[in-house]
């Protein structure tokens, strides 16, 4: 071999050293990322969650990892970063964290950009929710949460108030969780909860904390309703009132009644309609009291209205958000669909009406098109959050049937069906101010013998607070006896007529009557 071509590959190896080895020096020589540099996310929180341990954030590797025993689905996040840089996506706005999601920080002083992904996850030491079913529930509803007080190092305790009727030697745990952690023993069985009952939360043998379950039965303050005389004698009506102060029968806190006596005054009407009596229903072109719609039946017709009630849910402007049908025809439809938590519904909500063979029932209903209705003995499951379930039609939800009755007013929710009290309120829609606090009700029934059943539960006064709907169920079903039951408009829109009279102070104890979109009459 000649030496140039020997001096030659001497030259070419020694090059390929020295470009390896300055790669290697560049790769070890790499300098660690300082709280000076201009991109970087220096905290992160989010609106209206306590993260149940500090942040976790990682620079090198840009990760950031956050733990909280919220539920994740739907969370704001506030992102600090470095002075002048910016944030994409932006903050302060509601995304998903059920997944990792990606961050970039963008410096505007020429320093590049940098990526985040943030994994936020349920604390393996704790749970966001402890809920409670009982097989006595129709619809498989489940109870309100238990509330989850700390009791010592990873010691925690999860108190029910539930009915004295509700059956509690076979309630099913359901808790949200890590997914990664188990329950010991195991959620979605039924246990007896006659005495208090505690379950492990466990990583694998390691038990992470513990939940002692108090569930605990309020005792029944039997409400006494007495008869009454009314103005005029009319055979087969009953009117009863009752003023007996009363706890309250359902699992919610409702300031500031928790755990006291709360005051109470109903008027209730129960009515033979066998005895000739009819149930019709009123649409107001122009909003009118309910003494309005009773004086102006009375000027037009040979029958008199001896009874009159408020209907449905209607807007400002006057338009009936609730079904409505007289004489079989369809005035006013219930509402098709809302928007809850970002996301369209297509919801069926109650309907109270007879049928040709003078049969009353409580029905979820749906209007397929302006000239069919369907009911259904169960709702479209729907649930604020998450995906909305198919638009209803004749096979979902099951066991649908043509809607035609004669007479029907809509309203919701509806309270007990085929005999079951509805114990939760979620599926038809209705915001925190209709299902969760007490108010004036107005609710209409039919009880085991056929009757028509009306009470009224007046509110937001000193001799009366009002009622929680579980209350208004209860009283429905176990005072009344009622087959099926449905709630009406309430609150300011709460009024009976009898005979032309007021009966009930009006919300906050007044007379006077807000014009109302519908109604229902009895006559004869």
């Amino acid at each position: 071999m000649k030496k140039s071509s020997i001096l030659l590959i001497g030259l070419c190896t020694l090059l390929f050293a020295s470009v390896m080895l300055a790669c290697s020096d560049d790769d070890d020589s790499k300098e660690p990322i300082t709280k000076d540099a201009t991109n970087l996310i220096l905290d992160v929180s989010f609106d209206g969650v306590d993260l149940s341990k500090d942040l976790e954030i990682d620079h090198e590797e840009g990760e950031i990892f956050a733990y909280t025993s919220t539920i994740i689905k739907k969370l704001t996040p506030q992102i600090s970063v470095s002075e002048g840089a910016v944030i994409n996506p932006p903050d302060n706005k509601e995304y998903d964290f059920s997944e990792p999601k990606v961050f970039t920080v963008i410096s505007t002083k020429g320093d590049g950009e940098r990526k985040y992904t943030i994994h936020v996850d349920l604390d393996k030491r704790k749970v966001s929710s402890f809920k409670l079913a009982t097989n006595e529930v129709a619809y498989d509803f489940s109870l309100a949460d238990g509330i989850i007080t700390e009791q010592g190092s990873n010691k925690y305790e999860v108190r029910f108030k539930v009915n004295a009727t509700t059956d509690i030697t076979s309630m099913v745990p359901k808790v949200a969780k890590n997914e990664s952690v188990t329950l010991e023993p195991a959620e979605n069985v039924a246990y007896d909860f006659s005495q208090p009952k505690t379950f492990k939360l466990k990583d694998g043998e390691e038990v992470l904390a513990e939940y002692k379950v108090v569930v605990e039965q309020i005792k029944k303050v039997d409400r006494i309703w007495n008869q009454q005389n009314l103005s005029q004698s009319h055979d087969g009506i009953e009117f009863l009132n009752c003023n007996t102060a009363f706890k309250l029968d359902c699992s919610q806190d409702v300031a500031p009644y928790f755990n006291e006596m709360i005051p109470f005054n109903a008027y209730a009407v129960k009515i033979d309609m066998s005895k000739g009596y009819h149930f019709e229903t009123q649409l107001n072109s122009s909003l009118k009291s309910v003494s309005g719609m009773v004086s102006g039946y009375n000027a037009n017709n040979s029958k008199k209205a001896i009874i009159g009630i408020n209907g449905g849910y209607f807007g400002s402007n006057g338009a009936s958000y609730s079904l409505l049908i007289n004489n079989g025809k369809l005035l006013a439809k219930n509402i098709a669909a809302l928007a809850r938590s970002s996301r369209s519904y297509y919801v069926t909500r109650g309907a109270f009406g007879i049928d040709a063979d003078n049969k009353f029932s409580a029905d979820w209903v749906y209007h397929i098109n302006d000239k069919l209705t369907y009911g259904y003995p169960t709702p479209s499951e729907n649930i604020p959050g998450e995906n909305p379930k198919v638009v209803p039609d004749e096979n979902y939800p099951s066991n649908g049937f043509e809607y035609s009755k004669s007479m029907a007013v809509g309203g919701g929710p509806v309270l007990v069906r085929d005999s079951k009290i509805v114990s939760d309120y979620t599926y038809e829609l209705f915001q925190s101010d209709i299902t969760r606090y007490l108010a004036d009700r107005t609710c209409i029934g039919v009880d085991t013998d056929g009757k028509l059943v009306i009470v009224l539960v007046e509110g937001r006064q000193d001799r009366s607070a009002g009622v929680s709907l579980e209350d208004l169920a209860d009283i429905m079903r176990n005072d009344f006896n009622c087959t099926h039951a449905m709630n009406l408009d309430g609150g300011g829109s709460s009024t009976l007529i009898i005979d032309g009279q007021l009966i009930n102070k009006t919300s906050g104890g007044g007379t006077y009557q807000r014009p109302v979109s519908t109604g229902v009459l009895i006559t004869k």
